[in-house]
């Protein structure tokens, strides 16, 4: 009898051990990158007007923003800071980045695209209406649209942050 209960117990360790990689998709996006110019100016922004808050700084260039709401499933968004846009420019990125692949060193030398104000990001928010009318009443363009759509529409907008990056806020409706 022991000897059941202790190999039940050791094949049940390992299907919940095998099962846990399964949990995770092996495919999908981890994350995304926006590029902007100033964090302060820009966490100012997107936790004013977006159910966003400041979340982790992974090191001088990228700082995560996370959502306020508990049952959001968006992963966070990473601000990366574009040494290219601020002062010094192109002098300054090169000297910040160690230049070790193709895509580094496009980076480093401020010859990629990837630029503060090149990004469009979709935000998930509770209430679309809110956040345009918010966007207005500080002078921001933010026209509130209705989607329809099999099943569920959308109300959604789009406006664009300090750094002229395109945001889309999107919220589902029911019809």
């Amino acid at each position: 009898m022991r000897t059941l209960l202790g190999s039940a117990a050791v094949a049940c360790g390992l299907m919940l051990g095998a099962a846990a990689p399964a949990q995770q998709p092996t495919v999908g996006v981890f994350g995304q990158k926006y590029p902007v110019s100033d964090f302060n100016r820009s966490i100012a922004y997107y936790t004013k007007y977006f159910p966003l808050q400041k979340g982790k700084l992974y090191n001088d260039t990228e700082m995560a923003l996370a959502s306020t709401e508990p049952t959001s499933t968006q992963r966070p968004i990473t601000l990366w800071l574009d040494p290219c846009a601020g002062p010094g420019g192109q002098a300054a990125a090169a000297r910040s980045i160690e230049a070790t692949d193709t895509v580094h060193r496009k980076l480093a030398t401020c010859t990629s695209r990837f630029r503060a104000g090149s990004a469009w990001l979709f935000i998930m928010v509770p209430d679309a209406a809110k956040s345009a009318a918010l966007l207005r009443a500080d002078g921001h363009e933010a026209v509130l649209k209705r989607v329809p759509a099999t099943g569920p529409g959308y109300l959604l907008f789009l406006t664009e942050d300090p750094d002229g990056n395109i945001v889309e806020a999107v919220q589902a409706v029911t019809r």
